[in-house]
């Protein structure tokens, strides 16, 4: 009886969302297709405010000046992807760099815009949020001019930034771990064989690069 319930108060919300969006319900008697037509009203009104938040974004820019055959494409390709989006975080990133992506033209190629799209759909807040506090203790000299004094320093960047995102996210050892090693994965950083083992060699250049065009001011400091 319980469930019965339950399952009616939730069809009977649904259904009142989609009436409240205008949407032509021809049938409602069946929970599938009701549910079906929520989750594609739903998806459009994320992208419906997503566009609003980039056009906000860009609404002291002389519009007119930029290149919009190059600036929509861009957008469509990000708003292929921002439905995904679980939290308000990585939308904002998304958010983020679909405007970075009008706005700097000329300094983003199309293919590094793709490479950026997909990290930002494929990386979580988390491993976002370590590799942001990661390229703040590592200097772009450290990583890419490398000596033998340097892997010392290097080691000691990473292992200051594991402490500090430890405390900050409370989480322990192994789940650090296993972000830095989901961040190898993506080539962000990169992994060398020193003194007979393997150890942290620095940030990839496209890690860098990323971190320019991704990056929320006040989403950093909410990090910090």
């Amino acid at each position: 009886m319980t469930n019965k319930l339950v399952r009616k108060t939730f069809i009977d919300t649904v259904t009142q969302y989609l009436i409240d969006k205008g949407a032509d319900i021809v049938d409602i008697s069946s929970p599938l297709g009701v549910c079906k037509l929520a989750l594609e009203k739903i998806e459009e009104h994320n992208k419906d405010r997503f566009i609003e938040q980039v056009l906000h974004g860009l609404s002291r820019v002389d519009i007119e000046s930029l290149d919009a055959v190059k600036s929509l494409q861009r957008l469509y390709k990000s708003l292929q992807v921002i439905s995904k989006a679980t939290t308000q975080d990585k939308i904002n990133r998304f958010k983020k760099l679909t405007i970075n992506g009008i706005l700097k033209q000329e300094t983003l190629s199309d293919n590094d815009y793709e490479i950026f799209l997909r990290l930002t759909d494929e990386l979580t807040d988390a491993e976002f949020c370590f590799l942001y506090h990661l390229i703040q203790h590592v200097p772009k000299e450290l990583s890419f001019e490398k000596d033998r004094e340097n892997y010392s320093q290097l080691i000691d960047c990473m292992n200051k930034t594991k402490e500090k995102f430890k405390v900050l996210y409370q989480k322990d050892d192994t789940y650090v771990q296993y972000i830095q090693n989901s961040l190898n994965k993506y080539a962000l950083t990169n992994v060398e064989a020193v003194w007979g083992g393997l150890c942290f060699a620095g940030l990839s250049p496209i890690a860098y690069n990323y971190m320019t065009f991704i990056k929320d001011n006040e989403e950093v400091q909410n990090a910090e």
